[in-house]
């Protein structure tokens, strides 16, 4: 739904100017490489359990590696995107 936009929004926010294309490139490759990352590891993980149904612990580590990548999106980008505009404050009030 809307977490694509509003991620392409932060990351034209917290970018430079120059890196724009850049940016935008690294983030569509990284979007493809999980998705075929996520499928990959979880066929290895079914057919390496012998059984069509998912382990119980697969959705605990799920649940955690969403939780690590909200954390590092929180560190690297609302973090970044803060400090820019409080810079910019200053600059203006000088």
């Amino acid at each position: 739904g809307a977490f694509v936009p509003a991620a392409l929004a932060m990351m034209a926010d917290s970018s430079d100017e120059e890196c724009y294309g850049a940016t935008m490139g690294l983030y569509s490759f990284a979007l493809g490489f999980g998705a075929f990352i996520a499928e990959a590891l979880g066929l290895g993980i079914i057919l390496a359990s012998g059984d069509d149904r998912a382990p119980v612990w697969l959705l605990y580590l799920a649940a955690a590696l969403i939780l690590l990548a909200v954390i590092m999106m929180i560190r690297f980008f609302l973090v970044s995107v803060i400090a820019k505009k409080l810079a910019a404050r200053r600059n203006v009030s000088k």
